[in-house]
């Protein structure tokens, strides 16, 4: 197996993101990935073009990128580039939309709409022209190929990324990594693409402590996320819910400046505010747990055809412990 890191939820400076790359690249990481969110994070861009220079064999992307909020010709300027400045080590992962657009008034990207965004960023990458309402122009200088990869959760992201994207990053938890490559499958052979030759990573959310229930508690702000926009796929787990389980995920959904845990940058409030999800739920998803049930959960995966895996630590206070824990102790065991 391959693994990759998030840079999620390490709100720091750039000096620190380098200083940790460097390190990731040391302890075996395949990849780095770097989020793309205007008002939480430094722009990612500019922080891999100095990671390029500072790294020779790591992989570098960000997760995830807005058709949004960087116009189509300004994503795929500043993709080829920082694949030109990384010598090809770059890729590009693109999304709907969720902090990077919520937290400045708009709604992520409807998936229709998405789905001719990515093509017509492929088009530009490709060195297509486009009539711009002023003429054809397109990237002078597209002349590289620059992977591009959509980054899914639900039923339709998963279908637009077998359909039109190079790989697809799964973000869903351990329970429902085979239901997703499933979906993922049937847009590829719909499309009449050949699965076994797409890219699958998986991406989900981590924390390793010997104490398994503590691993849970600590991960469960991020489960929030997907009860919030995703109740379906929750739903779908069958797991025994409190009676006042949805009235107050609704209450989150209600009061996004407050309840966005997963960008939260009061974790023990965090903690304290999604305590009432069961450690059930925690479990099925997010990798939580000593590094034994990390393991067999990594195992489970790749079983189910995925060889890239990337995680994402749950809050700032926990970020370099989780970062440091698996590289030393899960890269070389599963690597």
């Amino acid at each position: 197996m391959e693994f990759g890191i998030s840079f999620g939820a390490l709100y720091a400076d750039p000096q620190t993101y380098l200083r940790y790359s460097v390190e990731g690249e040391k302890l075996g990481y395949s990849y780095l990935f770097y989020p793309d969110s205007q008002t939480i994070y430094r722009d990612p861009f500019v922080t891999i073009g100095a990671v390029s220079t500072a790294t020779s064999r790591v992989k570098l992307g960000t997760l995830v990128s807005s058709v949004y909020t960087r116009h189509p010709t300004v994503l795929a300027a500043s993709a080829i580039t920082a694949h030109e400045v990384s010598g090809g080590r770059f890729a590009l992962v693109v999304g709907a939309g969720d902090s990077s657009v919520r937290r400045i008034g708009i709604k992520p990207t409807p998936v229709q709409e998405f789905e001719k965004s990515v093509k017509h960023l492929q088009e530009l990458i490709a060195g297509k022209e486009f009539d711009m309402g002023t003429g054809r122009f397109g990237i002078r200088f597209a002349r590289h190929r620059v992977p591009v990869y959509v980054a899914a959760t639900g039923k339709r992201m998963l279908g637009v990324s077998g359909r039109v994207a190079d790989g697809s990053v799964i973000m869903v938890g351990p329970a429902l990594t085979k239901w997703a490559v499933e979906r993922v499958r049937e847009s590829c052979e719909e499309a009449g693409l050949d699965f076994e030759k797409r890219e699958l990573f998986w991406c989900g959310f981590c924390v390793i402590h010997e104490d398994r229930e503590y691993a849970k508690k600590l991960v469960k702000p991020s489960v929030s996320w997907f009860c919030i926009n995703y109740p379906d796929l929750v739903k779908m787990l069958g797991v025994d819910l409190p009676r006042d389980f949805w009235d107050k995920v609704e209450k989150f959904r209600n009061d996004y400046a407050r309840y966005d845990l997963v960008h939260s940058q009061t974790w023990t409030q965090a903690v304290e505010d999604a305590s009432f999800i069961p450690d059930e739920l925690a479990d099925r998803m997010a990798l939580a747990g000593d590094l034994e049930e990390i393991e067999a959960k990594l195992r489970d995966i790749e079983k189910m055809g995925i060889s890239k895996v990337i995680i994402r630590p749950p809050a700032h206070e926990l970020w370099y412990d989780v970062f440091k824990r698996f590289g030393e102790n899960v890269i070389d065991r599963l690597g």
